[in-house]
């Protein structure tokens, strides 16, 4: 039987590991997917230590707090995640890729994960029930300045009603 390895599964699951070094700068272990090693990262990777923020700007600022994260190590967070975010390859495609720190055995880790299809399904789903909820609001509002108008309009009809019979009957 074929012994498994961890690697292979990040791998298949389409997860780079980094690991801080003392530098501040990182090194791939293991073996990178292949949407990581298609693009520019390429380049980065024949690095034996790279910045990833030089390719993935979005990681500058996750960071900063996955630096936090990494020094203070909160007892009750295992891990520290950026919010999804997309890039674009050099092919135009659009993919979208969610950052995660890490501590495993001293050890200061970055993964990367790219998103898939199940991803951007919900993300269009949510996109959508945010479009029907906005219309939503704006029918309530519409409705209810609808309401109000007809009572304003019910209000002055009374009005002029009640003074139509006041002339009639003063006249007759």
């Amino acid at each position: 039987m074929a012994k498994v390895k961890l690697e292979d599964i990040l791998n298949m699951l389409d997860i780079v590991v980094l690991k801080k070094q003392k530098s501040g700068s990182f090194s791939l272990i293991g073996n990178a997917p292949g949407w990581f090693k298609t693009d520019e990262p390429n380049k980065l990777l024949r690095k034996k230590e790279f910045t990833p923020e030089d390719y993935y700007p979005f990681l500058e600022s996750f960071l900063v707090d996955a630096e936090w994260f990494w020094t203070n190590q909160p007892a009750d967070r295992k891990r520290f995640r950026s919010a999804p975010w997309f890039e674009e390859d050099t092919n135009g495609n659009e993919y979208y890729l969610e950052a995660s720190a890490v501590v495993l055995d001293g050890n200061e880790l970055l993964l990367i994960e790219r998103l898939g299809d199940a991803y951007r399904e919900k993300a269009l789903i949510l996109q959508k029930a945010r479009e029907k909820a906005l219309e939503l609001e704006y029918l309530y509002k519409s409705h209810k300045k609808l309401s109000k108008d007809a009572e304003e309009l019910r209000d002055l009809y009374d009005v002029l009603k009640e003074e139509l019979f006041r002339d009639l009957s003063r006249n007759y």
